[in-house]
């Protein structure tokens, strides 16, 4: 197991496990309010240029700003540590964009480039400040999302279950970056559940619940299959560590009893179930796009943010209609997504950037790293291959809660066995 280096200034003894009942202060109020303003009150500030810029957006940078008070006045060994490796991670980033912009030139970088570049480390950044607290952050967050997806429900009641009726709320990002997000919420929660065997409140239950609803309906196939994958997971160790029990089969006739309303739709059996290259939405061409463009330049590839290829069977794009118009499906609409992070990255940074990517996202992990990550991590693995979901601004925040979540688990159990009691 790693061990986190302590701090010049700090001594080595490690923190107490942390204690959920102690009251929460202005860092986790304020990171609560972020999470409760982007998920409920999601508006658009204004407009710069093509940017869209969200007012939800400026609350999380002055999250940051409070994170960056408290990683200056703490001792806390564990958030010093992890905190450093983030820097690393940040440093490191910069300066390859810094050197990137240079070979490739800045014309391929737009402000929202820079944006998205911002937003999921500065997520991470802000969840590792109130990691002592995040389980109970979590449970609020799963809550305030179940309660969107009932408003988001209810407005499609009484309508079909069909592409043209699907859940596609603009303003969290579009229909896939909201089903994975639904999706890691989901599989962080229970995974957590089943590692500590501790039932969660009702809010949290029924918030599961319905974004459990919301995310089938948004009939994105993606998040459905890393569902299916991170609760595979999850029961697998499950029933190595137990064996079936009265509790697991109870937990799988409930969510059997949730979605069939959903799945007893035609239109919705056969939208999850028809994942040939034939039926992707254009994903084959997007993909082969893609790899063309590596092929070009596979060493620096061609610029972070000059992904922008043009398909003729992508339809309903959220980002095409409001930027061209309303889509009529066969005929071709862009997208700057390449729908798989992998091919994403190397089409845009090369190899250089697929290697540093890769590295910086090892390297932090190696901080928060604990078994309950184990089936929320699979879960991103493989919608990550058909979207790009870290890449959304409105989305990306959530890994922080992923991060903080391995942090708080490792850090509480370490404390445990180094204490004398132990």
């Amino acid at each position: 197991m790693t061990t986190i280096a302590p701090h010049p200034t700090a001594t080595a003894e490690p923190a107490p496990p942390s204690d959920s009942s102690a009251p929460f202060g202005a860092m986790e109020a304020l990171y609560l309010f972020a999470i409760a303003q982007t998920v409920l009150f999601n508006p658009t500030l204004t407009s710069v240029g093509t940017l869209r810029v969200y007012l939800c957006g400026v609350t999380w940078l002055v999250v940051g700003a409070a994170a960056v008070v408290r990683w200056t006045m703490t001792s806390d060994v564990v958030l010093l540590g992890a905190n450093r490796r983030l820097a690393v991670v940040c440093w490191v980033s910069i300066t390859a964009v810094g050197v990137h912009l240079l070979l490739v030139g800045p014309q391929v970088y737009t402000a929202g480039s820079f944006i998205r570049l911002l937003y999921a480390p500065l997520g991470v950044f802000c969840a590792l400040a109130v990691y002592e607290r995040i389980d109970r952050i979590l449970d609020i967050t799963v809550g305030l999302v179940g309660l969107e997806c009932v408003i988001l429900v209810l407005s499609r009641l009484g309508s079909p279950v069909d592409l043209s009726n699907r859940l596609n709320p603009a303003s969290l990002g579009g229909r896939n970056a909201f089903g994975a997000f639904l999706m890691v919420l989901i599989v962080l929660r229970v995974s957590l559940w089943a590692y500590t065997r501790r039932r969660p409140p009702w809010y949290v239950l029924a918030g599961l619940g319905s974004s459990l609803v919301a995310l089938v309906l948004t009939l994105a196939r993606s998040p459905v299959l890393g569902l299916v994958v991170g609760l595979g997971a999850i029961s697998v160790s499950a029933l190595r560590r137990r064996g079936v029990t009265g509790r697991s089969l109870r937990a799988g006739a409930v969510i059997a009893a949730v979605l069939s309303p959903v799945l007893s739709q035609p239109a919705a059996r056969k939208r999850l179930t028809s994942l040939s290259l034939d039926n992707s939405s254009g994903r084959n061409d997007i993909w082969g796009t893609a790899l063309d463009l590596f092929r070009r330049s596979p060493i620096v590839g061609h610029g972070f943010g000059s992904f922008n290829v043009t398909s003729p069977n992508i339809i309903e794009d959220f980002v095409s209609s409001a930027k061209y118009g309303p889509v009529t499906p066969g005929v071709a609409q862009p997208t700057s997504s390449a729908h798989n992070v992998l091919l994403q990255v190397m089409a845009e940074g090369g190899l250089i950037g697929l290697a540093i990517v890769s590295w910086s996202v090892y390297y932090l992990l190696r901080a928060c790293w604990h078994a309950v990550l184990v089936p929320v991590t699979l879960a991103i693995l493989v919608d990550s291959m058909f979207d790009t979901f870290p890449y959304v601004v409105q989305m990306s925040w959530v890994l922080g809660l992923v991060f903080a979540t391995g942090l708080q688990r490792r850090s509480s159990e370490e404390a445990v066995e180094a204490s004398p009691l132990g």
